[in-house]
């Protein structure tokens, strides 16, 4: 008889073994996190995924997303509140 199989849960291109009784909450954080993300940055991510494993990513394409992100109020409004949050880590440190 070999081990019980482990659990596990993809997050930010890693994988993590988590305990069995983790493995719902470290869920729900990352399903958290992922929600709080842009919906144009999780559809971009998930074409250029796609297009990687598919022999098809174009860095123009990548260049044109990035520009259309930059458009989108949503990925602005997000982005703009990650910079504050960091300079305030930043200015807590000093």
């Amino acid at each position: 008889m070999g081990s019980p199989p482990q659990l596990g849960v993809v997050a930010h291109a890693e994988v993590r073994v988590v305990e069995d009784r983790a493995l719902d909450a470290t869920a729900e954080k990352i399903a958290a996190t992922t929600a709080g993300k842009a919906g144009i940055a999780i559809k971009t991510t998930k074409r250029q995924l796609t297009a990687l494993r598919n022999g098809h990513f174009d860095a123009r394409e990548d260049a044109a997303a990035l520009r259309n992100a930059r458009r989108d109020e949503e990925a602005s409004a997000i982005g703009a509140a990650y910079i504050e949050r960091m300079l305030g880590r930043s200015r807590g440190r000093s």
